[in-house]
């Protein structure tokens, strides 16, 4: 019998069974069966198979909001050691290139996701890396060990700080030379809060071509033309710098 992860097909009438049950999830929940970079030659031979072929048709989608690659990342202390991952998406990888850089000249950089996973694999990440003091405060985050991390990021005991909505109550954006917004958030008033809250801060935001952020990025965008018109009037205004990536996750 043909396997397709732990699903097993032995007939025509499950096979059917399955390829329904896919199209259902998959139109629900708007996920995408992707083929990567990184796939094993294996796996492309096996959906090749004419049997196989039928199951895959439908519920492959490749798309620049999920995609992601294998990458070298540089050692944070020895940039020319580099530490291959798979599966790596293009705004973690970007994301550590910016720390990477201001960190070298003695900055702290917050970083803004929504994603607790997201968060924790940047951590996990930024650590094995080797970059020094890096804190990550999400919800799950006891109010304890958060007021602990917030006040060493103030007193300046931080390098880089990730944080999600609920785990960034109370940080104090000012106290950072640095913000990445790693997304852009559903309610473009969050965006405009955190950044008034980041003045004199240098801001990246990262934002994917041919998604749903970029329509976000039009609100946003505003927002950012009018500061800069502001700047010209106030030359002690922030410095800014939207980053666009190709593609993703």
């Amino acid at each position: 019998p043909a396997r397709l992860n732990k699903y097993q097909v032995k007939d025509e009438e499950a096979k059917t069974t399955l390829i329904l049950a896919f199209r259902r999830l998959f139109k629900l929940s708007h996920a995408r069966l992707l083929l990567l970079e990184s796939t094993p030659g294996e796996f492309l031979k096996y959906i090749e198979l004419d049997e196989n072929k039928e199951i895959f048709r439908s519920i492959h989608e490749p798309s620049k909001e999920l995609i992601t690659y294998r990458v070298d990342l540089p050692k944070y202390e020895n940039p020319e050691e580099k530490v291959t991952r798979a599966l790596v998406q293009p705004k973690i990888y970007t994301a550590i290139d910016i720390i990477h850089e201001h960190l070298f000249r003695g900055a702290q950089v917050l970083l803004f996701t929504r994603y607790l996973a997201l968060g924790s694999y940047l951590n996990r990440l930024l650590n094995n890396l080797g970059f020094p003091e890096v804190k990550y405060l999400s919800g799950k985050t006891t109010e304890d060990m958060r007021r602990i991390v917030l006040k060493n990021f103030d007193e300046g005991n931080v390098n880089v700080l990730i944080f999600t909505p609920l785990g960034g109550r109370g940080l104090n954006l000012e106290a950072a030379d640095v913000v990445i917004h790693l997304d852009i958030t559903t309610n473009i008033d969050d965006m405009i809060q955190r950044r008034e809250r980041a003045r004199g801060c240098i801001e990246y935001v990262l934002v994917l071509e041919e998604t749903s952020e970029e329509g976000k990025m039009k609100d946003y965008q505003k927002l950012i033309d009018k500061d800069k018109g502001e700047g010209n009037e106030d030359k002690d205004g922030e410095s800014e710098e939207v980053k666009e990536e190709g593609e993703e996750e």
